[in-house]
């Protein structure tokens, strides 16, 4: 879960991974984001059981998000 970017991210919140490889505008044969790679590629885990951590670590992120910014 993510608001709007044009930049190539990574990091962690809990257990959750935030990736990002957007290579975003070119303009006038210059890109606007320098950082993305054509060639990222990720390995994403498989099985219940990655996912169920997933799902967790998400819903409580979720919820800090609510208790922060939501009134």
């Amino acid at each position: 879960m993510h608001g709007h970017t044009h930049d190539s991210f990574d990091y962690r919140v809990g257990a959750t991974r935030m990736l990002a490889n957007r290579r975003s505008y070119v303009l006038e044969g210059v890109a606007e984001n320098a950082r993305f790679d054509p060639g990222l590629t990720v390995q994403v885990p498989r099985g219940q059981h990655a996912a169920s951590a997933i799902g967790r670590t998400s819903e409580r992120f979720v919820h800090k998000m609510n208790q922060k910014y939501c009134f």
